[in-house]
């Protein structure tokens, strides 16, 4: 398991290292689909990733109140489920 050092320290909790910001990642939770990661976030002691999706499902949108998904309004996601 990768570690994020920072203030506290942070559990990664996908394989490999952490995504870098901008880097294109896979969110295969509920086939979310492809999108790029704009920051990261944490909970729980884990760090998770800001992803703005590239084309989110419209059931994700209505569910989620949104009409678009975009830098100031990302999916946030762990590493296990890229």
């Amino acid at each position: 398991m990768t570690t994020f050092t920072g203030y506290t320290e942070l559990k990664w909790t996908g394989e490999g290292s952490i995504p870098a910001v901008g880097e294109t990642v896979e969110v295969k939770m509920n086939g979310l689909g492809s999108g790029k990661v704009s920051g990261y976030f944490a909970e729980g002691g884990h760090i998770g990733l800001k992803v703005v999706l590239d084309s989110p499902p419209e059931w994700y949108l209505k569910q989620n109140n949104r009409e678009v998904c975009n830098e100031f309004f990302p999916t946030h996601v762990f590493g296990t489920e890229l």
